[in-house]
């Protein structure tokens, strides 16, 4: 089978008269003059958007085209241009279509080619070309959702560095095992997740499974759950309202936070549990994780650290601030489960360490780093850690297992990276930011912008128009500001 497509041609008839001339083919499969130009039912959302199209809304049509070639069914269908291409802006094909016999391969070849975000989309058609030659041969036998492998048993910093990918808000890496060589055991492999629902100035407070092989995350007011081997993630019920998501130790229930409250709510099927109310609301830089002897430890990122067991109970505080401190961050349970290591904040000033409570005994590890967060000892032998503003991303150190001391220099694994997380199997998980240009304009009903208003590489976290439109309060990761907006100037009311 050959398809050929002869472009845009200019439309010389009506649609009456086309209807007429092409019998069989509706309103929405056709290009229609003026407006936006193309066929809805091919467009990429870019494209339906109005927007500037590259080579990349082409490899778009081609999964469109690959689609349809075998479901026998457009990817995006409705009864009017208008709502096709809405469709495409927000829909995702029906991906239970597919033929049941379809290779994985051919699975994540064709999210990639329907991707919604150009920047993730396939980036060019030749690499389609060579994995359907591939295919076709029998040399392509990936998992489902597998883009990337690598890891060639080079040394251990390096193998540890090319591990690390990024999720959009989170991908899903295999760190490989050291072995005294400074060898890896296994070929890491990288995993990309697109999770629904997410906005882009969201965290999405990931957390992995400890066998590796689900994750959990909090989206539009909800958890969602995506298993890696599938392509969709599917809301967990009775978690309205959830975030701060952490497992059992033995994955068979997941614990998470309300405004209020914290629950415990079966992986399989059952009724949620309140395990307890909390002290004050956990905030952004809190969290929470669970040991091995079912006791949840969780910091509320204002105060210490508080414990309570997962069967309910009171929570009491175990950690208090010390002076000299400012708040407490982000516990994690040492790989063994003989303690617990977590961020110390000190006031007014961007320097911070990582300490370690084991019994009753509380000590720094590591510490004298701007803008530290996330602490968690891997397996692998590494303190990993975020860092931002200052060369922000996900970093790790070399570290003794038995006395818990760095013997190593910090070294980057992945740039902007946020939130690492890594299980008992040596499983990385992080959310990747977004660090292009903000760009904050004024757009009409019809979605055109009308005038652009400044830019910014500061992650929006809010905004608010004043009643007489002349003022904008934005809120973003330095602070919150005022601007003018005739003419465009900005006060900073506090950080």
């Amino acid at each position: 089978m050959k398809i050929l497509d002869f472009g845009l041609a200019k439309a010389t008839l009506s649609v009456a008269n086309v209807e007429r001339e092409l019998p069989g083919r509706d309103e929405a499969g056709l290009t229609r003059p003026g407006a936006v130009i193309g066929t809805p039912a091919y467009m990429s959302p870019e494209q339906a958007r109005g927007q500037e199209v590259d080579r990349r809304s082409d490899i778009w049509a081609f999964g469109c085209v690959f689609y349809e070639c075998l479901t026998g069914q457009r990817a995006f269908a409705a009864t009017s241009s208008f709502d096709v291409m809405m469709s495409v802006v927000e829909d995702d094909p029906d991906w239970k279509a597919l033929p049941p016999a379809t290779p994985t391969a051919i699975r994540t070849l064709l999210a990639r080619c329907l991707d919604k975000n150009p920047r993730r989309r396939l980036r060019d058609i030749g690499e389609a070309r060579v994995l359907l030659e591939d295919i076709e041969s029998g040399q392509h036998e990936q998992p489902a959702q597998e883009l990337l492998a690598v890891g060639d048993n080079r040394r251990a910093q390096r193998s540890f560095r090319a591990a690390a990918g990024g999720l959009l808000l989170g991908v899903v890496v295999t760190l490989g095992w050291f072995v005294s060589q400074g060898e890896t055991r296994a070929d890491p492999r990288r995993y990309e997740i697109v999770p629904w629902g997410a906005m882009a100035y969201t965290h999405l407070h990931p957390a992995l499974s400890p066998d590796g092989t689900r994750v959990v995350y909090s989206s539009g007011g909800k958890l969602w759950m995506r298993e890696l081997a599938k392509l969709h993630s599917s809301e967990i019920p009775q978690t309205d309202g959830g975030d701060h998501p952490f497992w059992s130790p033995d994955g068979t229930w997941l614990g998470y936070v309300t405004e209020a409250q914290m629950w415990e709510v079966p992986v399989q099927s059952g009724t949620r549990m309140a395990i307890c109310a909390l002290p004050e609301h956990i905030v952004e830089n809190g969290g929470c994780t669970c040991g091995r002897d079912d006791r949840i430890v969780f910091a509320t990122a204002n105060s210490g650290l508080w414990a309570v067991q997962a069967d309910g109970g009171i929570a009491r505080e175990i950690v208090r601030v010390a002076p000299g401190e400012k708040d407490l961050h982000r516990p994690s349970t040492l790989p063994d489960g003989s303690g617990i290591v977590f961020a110390v904040h000190l006031p007014d000033s961007g320097i911070r360490h990582v300490d370690v409570l084991q019994g009753s005994e509380r000590r720094t590890i590591f510490g004298n780093e701007y803008f530290l967060e996330d602490p968690i000892i891997s397996p692998t032998g590494h303190l990993v850690y975020s860092r931002s503003r200052t060369n922000p991303g996900i970093w790790a150190i070399p570290i003794s297992m038995s006395e818990l001391v760095p013997t190593g220099s910090p070294f980057q694994i992945a740039a902007h990276g946020v939130r690492p997380r890594v299980t008992p199997n040596g499983i990385l998980l992080f959310e990747q930011r977004n660090e292009a240009t903000r760009n904050l304009v004024w757009i009409d009903r019809t979605g055109k912008v009308t005038r652009h208003i400044e830019q910014s590489d500061q992650r929006i976290i809010s905004l608010s128009l004043s009643p007489n439109g002349k003022r904008l309060a934005l809120g973003n990761e330095l602070g919150l500001w005022i601007l003018d907006l005739a003419p465009v100037y900005r006060v900073q009311l506090w950080n």
